[in-house]
């Protein structure tokens, strides 16, 4: 019974990475619509223009809502491969690791450099902190890598 009940959350686990990820792609397409339309979509509150339009808003000349689009489909397509090869697995919560930390600097960035938030911005830098969070726990917990 204990075994099966396992099984079960992993599988739940899984499901909820996935559409963590899979979320992470849809509030960065939502951010790259937003700023090449230039219509802010914002929460009430928040100052996502002034974040999106920010010196922090993107890398070596690229916008961040296409860096998101691009390496959030790369997550996603580790994370099918992962399920299967143990390498890939690695490879995955490696990446699931640099997005964190990457979450980490632009919330930073956001709260103590800036003083200013962006809801979307907030919402997938929570997203991709909870990615790693739930994949590094069922890396831990899978039976392939438990300690006896």
């Amino acid at each position: 019974y204990k075994s099966c009940l396992i099984h079960i959350i992993m599988n739940s686990l899984k499901k909820l990475i996935l559409v963590f990820i899979v979320l992470e792609i849809l509030f960065s397409i939502l951010l790259a619509y937003s700023y090449y339309s230039n219509k802010i979509i914002c929460a009430p509150g928040f100052d996502c223009a002034d974040v999106q339009k920010s010196q922090y808003s993107e890398i070596f000349g690229i916008k961040l809502p296409v860096i998101g689009i691009i390496s959030f489909t790369a997550l996603c397509i580790l994370f099918f491969f992962s399920q299967k090869n143990e390498k890939i697995e690695y490879l995955f919560i490696t990446a699931a690791f640099i997005g964190a930390l990457g979450a980490i600097r632009f919330l930073y960035i956001q709260f103590i450099i800036l003083k200013k938030i962006c809801s979307n911005c907030l919402a997938i830098d929570i997203l991709a902190i909870a990615i790693f969070i739930f994949a590094f726990y069922d890396f831990k917990k899978s039976s392939r890598y438990a300690t006896p």
